[in-house]
Order: C-alpha cells, then sequence, then structure tokens
C-alpha cells in the first residue's frame, strides 16, 4: 500500500516509515478502522458508516479506536476533537505523532535516542505504559516482515516530508537491525 507523500507529511514530526508501520499494525492501511474495546467487531465499508459505529459506541461507554492509526476516543475528546475530525487521515497521522512524540519525549529521559527509546514509545504509544506494549507483544509487531509487501521510504533529512518518496519492495525487510529506520530525525536548525 502506498500512502501519498502529502498525507504522510500530516505527521511531518515522525519518521516516514514510522509512521507507515503505525499505519500498516493499527489499521492494514484502512481509513475507515474501527475497534470497539471490549465491544463487538465491526468493519465499516464508508467513512460515514465508521463515523456512526464510532459515534453510537462513545455514547454507551465504550473506548473507541478510530481510523488509520487507531486514535482512541479518550485521547481525541481529551483534545477536543471529534470523530469526524480524528476519521480525517491528516487528523489521525497529526494525532498519533503527537502521541508517538510524547512517548519517545518520556522514554528518551531513560533510554536515551534510538531504538530502545522508540520501542518504549511504541509501547506508550499502544498502552500508555513504556513497557506494558513491549510485553503484549504490540512492539513486536513493529520489528517482523509485513505481511506480502514493505513499504519502503526513502529519506533524506534536509527535504521536507512532502519529497519523500514511497515506493512498495516485494522483499520483507526487517526492521531490528538498523537503528536508523524508525527514529525520527533530529531537527537542526536552520544555518543562516
Amino acid at each position: 500500500m502506498i500512502i501519498p507523500a502529502d498525507v504522510l507529511a500530516c505527521a511531518a514530526d515522525v519518521h516516514p516509515q514510522t509512521i507507515t508501520k503505525v499505519i500498516e499494525v493499527e489499521s492494514t492501511y484502512n481509513p475507515n478502522a474501527i475497534n470497539i474495546n471490549n465491544g463487538p467487531r465491526v468493519k465499516p465499508r464508508t467513512k460515514e458508516e465508521a463515523i456512526a459505529i464510532a459515534r453510537k459506541w462513545i455514547a454507551k461507554g465504550y473506548s473507541v479506536d478510530v481510523g488509520f492509526t487507531q486514535i482512541n476516543s479518550r485521547n481525541f475528546m481529551r483534545w477536543g476533537y471529534s470523530v469526524e475530525q480524528v476519521i480525517e487521515p491528516c487528523t489521525n497521522l497529526r494525532l498519533s505523532a503527537r502521541l508517538l512524540n510524547d512517548g519517545y519525549d518520556r522514554a528518551k529521559l531513560i533510554h536515551g535516542e534510538g531504538q530502545a527509546a522508540l520501542k518504549a514509545a511504541l509501547s506508550a504509544y499502544n498502552t500508555g505504559n513504556l513497557t506494558k506494549g513491549l510485553r503484549n507483544g504490540y512492539v513486536a509487531k513493529y520489528y517482523k516482515p509485513s505481511r506480502a509487501t514493505t513499504t519502503t521510504v526513502s529519506y533524506t533529512p534536509n527535504t521536507t516530508m512532502n519529497q519523500a518518496v514511497i515506493r512498495e519492495d516485494l522483499t520483507p525487510q526487517i526492521y531490528g537491525n538498523d537503528t536508523t529506520i524508525f527514529v525520527r530525525p533530529t531537527r537542526k536548525p536552520d544555518s543562516n
């Protein structure tokens, strides 16, 4: 699945390959994905159906995950967003970046920069905790080859995210040994 560079740019503070993998793990590239935690499994066919289902179950008191990156209703409601806003891919990715960056910043205090901090951030993305997602198997999903294809992102830190080149590669790629793949690039101050 190819995610357009302009959509990935909505999560500009997260490495494009990281956010692409979050989309794969969380929704298998379905922008209308809905998960009702501790509720029935649903497969909405349209965005409108996804919105209606999410609103119904949130009104019943359930925690509901919405969209490409499965943003949890407790998070987006706390931040003042509606289901209609969060189902939109750009808003969804922007909120996902917010969660990942928060987790990464917390994890850096313990692990420093790099893969250990990223794994802890992914754990927090799933559970709110820096270690529970490591124990429950969630983080391991990020370090396995993709099912059929792997989305590969060519990325140069000095270019804008809109210039990221994304292609599908038919050979599985294992992410565990390369510490540069998922770590967001460190921002460099503009030199004038």
